[in-house]
């Protein structure tokens, strides 16, 4: 009987299609309508049913696969391959699909099922189905399945399976074609690594309880005799008087996670041992993790800082502007910032420190957390305001100076006595010691010498004279 009858609502249809965990739809091949679609489905695509039923299978796809896919029809493979999909709020997603012919209704149709690329390493679903459910779906599969019978002796006591249906994945790696495996029992196919698992398979027909395993090591002798250990995610459930398996090799994803790690592992030293600090902190502004360096600059020990939000420790007057500029990162309007700013630490003492930041997103360019890096710029702020009150200081008393007493004192600083600077300026020497009497007063200062060192100081942090001005003593 075909599940997908008309006025049949068979356990095998609800559970197959209906209740499915996996999207699924099926389509017309000649208009490409969609005839039934099921819950999975409604939700990823954020349709009602009877909406995707008033559409056709081109209306889920982005406008630059539509010729690609048209093509691809047109052919006739059933070979999985990633799509671009639309859903309902205009986002997109990318899904592999995997397709089956079979007769719907009296219509020939395809069958669409659809795993989230980013998925792909998730255990394989629970098989409880009838058999023409399970060859329906075998050809989306993806990774080695294959379905075993329990073979019992004369008590009833299950002691072998033996082999009903493999597919090419699993032919690879027993490498025996199909031909020539079904029917034989595990005990002799001496190539199968299954057979390492056989109680459990006992018990999961006689509890009716799938297993999954993941990471499961086994040993292969390769084509030139060397001894191969590959890592396998091993899936079972019962399927009648027998079990349905689903394995997929994973030793690359396994080395790659190892690989991981260690990348992972040497990167958090780095982080630890890092001069600078570094912080990582929410879309809310929560701190998440903090490393030594950073907690030392503030005074908080990590996990009080987790207790806190950046504006927390930051001072009152700069928390406006990061967090605008926060708010434009994880909206995603801009891909990083820097600036200075002002931290106020456990103690109360402010702290000039330069935050350069950026935001990391999921594969739906949602912000999941921002790295800070902070580096303490405290001592250059110090010196800088320190100038500029130097500066600013010099400005001032260089200002009590009236134009002719810089001329003089600028002669001086040239080495020319008072008659000399009289005779420069066509005046009595009388009225340039007034002058220069008036330069002491303004400057507090007794003596020549000192006056001049304090206007050359003057001049030197304003940037008008050179560093060290030679100062002589008047000619005898």
């Amino acid at each position: 009987m075909d599940i997908f009858e008309p006025g049949v609502d068979t356990d095998a249809y609800r559970i197959f299609f209906l209740e499915s965990p996996r999207p699924m739809y099926v389509f017309d091949l000649k208009s490409y309508a969609i005839l039934d679609a099921n819950d999975a489905a409604v939700e990823l695509y954020g349709y009602t049913r009877d909406e995707l039923h008033g559409m056709t299978t081109l209306d889920l796809r982005a406008p630059a696969e539509i010729p690609r896919l048209m093509e691809y029809l047109r052919q006739g493979t059933l070979e999985p391959e990633v799509w671009r999909h639309r859903r309902k709020d205009g986002s997109s997603i990318e899904l592999e699909a995997a397709w089956s012919r079979f007769p719907y209704r009296g219509r020939e149709a395809r069958l669409v099922v659809f795993t989230d690329v980013s998925r792909r390493e998730q255990a394989f679903r629970e098989l409880e189905a009838s058999e023409d459910r399970f060859r329906t779906a075998i050809d989306t599969v993806l990774g080695g399945f294959m379905t075993l019978t329990a073979v019992r002796d004369d008590d009833g006591e299950i002691v072998d399976f033996a082999f009903d249906f493999v597919n090419e994945d699993v032919t690879r790696f027993l490498r025996r074609p199909a031909s020539e495996v079904v029917g034989l029992t595990l005990e002799m196919v001496p190539e199968s690594r299954i057979r390492p698992f056989r109680d459990r398979l006992i018990r999961v027909v006689e509890e009716a309880k799938p297993f999954h395993e993941s990471a499961a090591e086994t040993t292969q002798r390769g084509p030139d005799g060397e001894i191969v250990t590959r890592v396998f995610d091993i899936s079972a459930a019962k399927l009648r008087d027998g079990v349905a398996v689903n394995f997929r090799d994973v030793t690359e994803a396994a080395a790659a996670g190892e690989a991981l790690r260690e990348s992972e592992e040497l990167f958090r030293t780095v982080v630890e041992a890092s001069p600078l600090g570094i912080v990582l902190v929410a879309p809310d502004l929560r701190v998440l993790e903090a490393n030594p360096a950073f907690c030392r600059l503030l005074g908080y020990d990590a996990a009080t800082l987790q207790a806190m939000t950046f504006p927390d420790f930051t001072h009152p007057a700069d928390v406006d502007i990061d967090v605008g500029l926060a708010t434009q990162l994880f909206a995603g309007e801009i891909t990083h910032y820097s600036l200075e700013k002002r931290f106020l630490t456990a103690s109360g003492e402010l702290v000039w420190i330069k935050l350069t930041a950026a935001a990391m997103f999921d594969e739906h360019h949602r912000g999941l957390a921002a790295i800070g890096i902070v580096e303490d710029i405290n001592d250059a702020k110090v010196g800088e305001e320190r100038l500029r009150q130097e500066v600013e200081l010099a400005g001032r008393r260089l200002a009590l100076l009236t134009p002719r007493e810089r001329e003089v004192l600028d002669a001086a600083l040239e080495g020319l006595t008072a008659r000399q600077i009289a005779d420069r300026f066509t005046v009595s020497a009388r009225t340039t010691e007034s002058h220069l009497a008036s330069v002491y007063r303004k400057l507090g200062v007794g003596s020549r010498d000192a006056a001049l060192r304090q206007y050359s100081q003057m001049l030197d942090a304003i940037g008008g004279s050179p560093t060290a001005i030679p100062v002589r003593p008047p000619a005898p």
